[in-house]
């Protein structure tokens, strides 16, 4: 793992905060989840919920996390690790996440 500038995390200089993204990784990438990994890794350290529509979708670390602390359930055999809520529960799990000690990214 390396932050947006390649230093590794023994780095005196390293950015917990960014993620450094490989070339051939990025080109596999679909459109949306460039969009999605534009801005995770601009804001590794938050938790990013990722607008879709009416739904908040939350991604793999970010979805496991999320489900120990929110009644979202990860669909066994999942291969993205992907779970999601309507708009109407923004407020309550934003707050649950904040109180359990997460920042939040709210992403379009």
């Amino acid at each position: 793992m390396r932050d947006e500038q390649e230093r590794r995390p023994d780095d005196p200089d390293y950015d917990a905060t960014t993620l450094h993204i490989p070339d051939p990784e990025w080109h596999a990438l679909t459109g949306g989840m460039k969009r999605y990994w534009e801005i995770k890794s601009k804001n590794f350290d938050k938790i990013v919920f990722y607008r879709y529509g009416h739904w908040f979708t939350v991604y793999y670390q970010d979805s496991h996390i999320c489900n120990k602390y929110i009644d979202l359930c990860i669909p066994p055999r999942q291969r993205q690790h992907i779970v999601g809520f309507h708009e109407n529960h923004l407020s309550d799990n934003i707050e649950v996440m904040v109180n359990a000690g997460y920042k939040i990214a709210l992403c379009e």
